[in-house]
């Protein structure tokens, strides 16, 4: 379905993967589903799959199904996302290289206790304005530029407990203009290992 018309589109629960650039560049691309089904098989999003859906927004508010248990690389890289939860369930311990880079239209995210690591730049260059972390978080790692140029990031670490969080690499919220001391302070609470320029240009 590369460079597709499509405006809208439906995943039925019956499918189990979807490949590597299957709908990459589909401009017209508005809407995206995921069908809900009795009996739901895990599903696999690979590579490039809606890369530069630039249009595409997902329905249901942004809930991405528990049944998604992997997403890969670039996956949604410069899509029209606005609002995202990411899939809650025991496989989706991270998410692949620069999954969501540069989803500009995207302020609003949530992130489920079972995710453990944030990947490298893998939310750079979105518009994140409101971030919720599940109680009981158990995320280990934030790695390199993983929230860089979130101008408007604020506020959002400062009431959580962030027990298992060891590592925050290089430049990870670098440019996020907005962060507060209580974030910082909350963040790194238990961190072992801060990388350069992790908060470079934070006020």
């Amino acid at each position: 379905f590369k460079n597709c018309a499509f405006t809208e589109f439906s995943i039925p629960a019956s499918v189990t993967k979807i490949c590597a650039q299957a709908f990459m560049n589909c401009s017209a691309l508005k809407t995206l589903k995921f069908e809900a089904g009795t009996s739901e098989k895990k599903l696999v999003l690979e590579t490039e799959a809606f890369y530069g859906c630039g249009n595409m927004d997902l329905a249901d508010d942004g809930v991405l199904p528990s049944r998604i248990i992997s997403i890969a690389a670039q996956t949604f890289k410069q899509c029209g996302i606005t609002k995202l939860t990411l899939p809650q369930n025991n496989n989706m311990g991270a998410l692949g290289y620069g999954a969501f880079f540069g989803c500009s239209n995207l302020t609003d995210l949530t992130i489920p206790a079972n995710v453990t690591v944030i990947n490298e730049v893998v939310f750079q260059d979105c518009n994140l304005k409101n971030v919720t972390f599940k109680d009981a978080t158990k995320i280990t790692e934030i790695q390199n530029y993983a929230f860089t140029n979130n101008k408007n990031l604020t506020g959002i670490f400062a009431k959580k407990d962030f027990a298992n969080l060891k590592t925050i690499g290089k430049g990870a919220f670098q440019n996020c203009f907005k962060l507060t001391d209580a974030d910082f302070k909350n963040l790194t609470k238990n961190v072992t290992r801060i990388e350069n320029e992790t908060f470079r240009n934070c006020h």
